[in-house]
């Protein structure tokens, strides 16, 4: 779900993030710290990894603001085995009550959170302990 065409970062969205993806763009939008570079890191490591990116978000107007956050975890591209052991999460905070900002905000969070997952590497690799003791490899891509 990027303009990205050398690699593309697969992920799982419930239907609330998957709508405003498709409203206010997806991974890599302007305005947040998720560089290119950092993407393309990501992507390959979680390429090589056999990976994906399980997206939990929610937007929501509370005390008169505008409030998105979102979690982010790992899944097998394949069997959906996950774990949120190494997760990383962000919420952001708008001063104009508004849905449609929460909903943007969301979309920022998910941005963010993938750009300062300081700790992707523990969860590849704790991803693979949990393949490895239920006797699932990953596919090479």
């Amino acid at each position: 779900m990027t303009a990205h065409a050398e690699c593309s970062i697969n992920t799982y969205l419930a239907g609330n993030v998957s709508k405003a993806f498709y409203a206010y763009g997806a991974l890599n939008v302007p305005g947040t710290s998720l560089t290119n570079q950092r993407y393309e890191m990501i992507c390959e490591k979680l390429r090589k990894a056999d990976a994906r990116v399980n997206i939990l978000g929610m937007a929501t107007v509370l005390s008169n603001r505008s409030i998105g956050w979102a979690i982010l975890s790992l899944k097998d591209r394949t069997t959906e085995i996950g774990t949120s052991d190494y997760a990383n999460a962000r919420t952001m905070v708008h001063e104009q009550a508004s849905q449609d900002i929460a909903d943007e905000r969301m979309v920022f969070a998910i941005n963010e959170a993938l750009a300062t997952w300081t700790e992707l590497d523990q969860a590849i690799a704790r991803l693979d302990e949990v393949r490895k003791s239920i006797r699932v490899r990953p596919v090479q891509r």
